[in-house]
This record gives C-alpha cells, sequence and structure tokens, in this order.
C-alpha cells in the first residue's frame, strides 16, 4: 500500500486504497451499509483541490478523502509536535509517505504550500523518472503517484515551532 504525506504545521497523507472512509453500520447487516461523508473543513477542501490540480495537469485522476488516514495523521502530528521538538518526522519505515514544509513565522495558505511542492516539477524529467543533478523532485513525485488514491490533511500552528506545518 503506498501512502503518502506532507509535513510541516501542514500534513497530508495519501493512500493506495479507494475501500477507506466506507464502515459497515453492523456486522449482523448482510449488506453493507455506508456513512454519510462528514463535511470536511474549508482548509481541507481546499488542499485537495490544488492537490487534484496538480494532478490533472499531469493527467493523473483526483484523489478522495480518507478519515481513516486523517486520524492517524493527526495522531502522528501531535507526537511530532509534544515529543520530538518540531523536528519533521521521519517515515522511512512507514507504510505512509509524507511531505513536509516548514513555514518559519508565516502563514502559509493549502495552495502556497501545493505550490511550493509543484515548483520540484521544473527539475523532474517524467519520461526517464529522474530529478535534475543537484536538486530534489521527491516532495512533486509523491503528490503526482498515480498509485495514490486518497489523502487527508492535517494543520496545526505551533508558536514554539514557528509555524511547523503538518499536511
Amino acid at each position: 500500500m503506498a501512502c503518502y504525506s506532507l509535513l510541516p504545521l501542514l500534513f497530508l497523507a495519501l493512500c493506495h486504497s479507494s475501500t477507506h472512509g466506507a464502515a459497515p453500520v453492523s456486522d449482523h447487516n448482510p449488506t453493507q451499509v455506508t456513512t454519510a461523508p462528514v463535511p470536511l473543513p474549508n482548509v481541507a477542501k481546499e488542499f485537495l483541490q490544488s492537490h487534484n490540480q496538480a494532478r490533472a495537469a499531469v493527467g493523473v485522476g483526483p484523489l478522495k478523502w480518507s478519515e481513516m488516514l486523517a486520524n492517524a495523521t493527526s495522531r502522528l502530528v501531535t507526537y511530532q509536535r509534544n515529543k520530538m521538538g518540531c523536528q519533521f518526522a521521519n517515515l522511512s519505515n512507514s507504510k505512509f509517505g509524507a511531505n513536509q514544509l516548514w513555514a518559519s513565522g508565516m502563514a502559509v495558505t493549502p495552495l502556497m504550500a501545493v505550490d511550493h511542492w509543484v515548483q520540484e516539477k521544473n527539475y523532474y524529467n517524467h519520461t526517464n523518472n529522474s530529478c535534475a543533478p543537484n536538486h530534489r523532485c521527491g516532495v512533486y513525485t509523491q503528490m503526482v503517484f498515480t498509485d495514490e488514491e486518497c489523502v487527508d490533511v492535517v494543520v496545526e500552528t505551533e508558536p514554539s515551532c514557528n509555524n511547523y506545518l503538518h499536511w
């Protein structure tokens, strides 16, 4: 399962499963009933829309919201803030990926964060899946990875972290 998250007082997580968000009401009910979707906060809507616009620009399908992923991300963001002194999360052993953004002392909108990550596109060679020398493209490639199907976002302002933003 390929999953992805973005961290900097903004945390966006992506997963590779279209089944998240649907839950049976009862184990005894032979037909699966899904719960009504919970309205997304405006910041989550903006992030999802901005992300999907970046994906559409390169012919990749849209992402869907995952409440399960949002809960996991919220726990990670809280842990990073409380136990890791505002450091970026190390997700190398996680089934989730993450993009992180440090917004030192400034307000960052979802569009600003996505635009920042999309700038890496200028250095990415899609034909041979490589990045120009002395540049990084991993944040951008995670954003537009074709196997990603769902996303969440957690935005948290932490004054002691100078606006460390987790997506």
